[in-house]
């Protein structure tokens, strides 16, 4: 038995056997960061980056995103 925080999106890939409960109230939500060397070319990485930035709800200023 464990626990495991996953994104909502996830839920619909799990087993049935799987029991969900959404976290939700006061810190329920919280920034997350993303680092990953650019100098690796991996498709699903890349995939996986664009799909967080394209669903990200809230505006990120050019002051937040660290680039190298």
């Amino acid at each position: 038995m464990g626990v495991t925080i996953l994104p909502h999106s996830i839920i619909s890939f799990l087993n049935s056997n799987f029991s969900c409960q959404a976290l939700t109230g006061y810190q329920s939500e919280w920034p997350l960061g993303l680092a990953w060397n650019k100098q690796l070319d991996i498709f699903l990485r890349t995939e996986f980056i664009n799909s967080v930035t394209e669903n990200n709800h809230t505006e990120i200023a050019d002051s937040q995103v660290l680039k190298r």
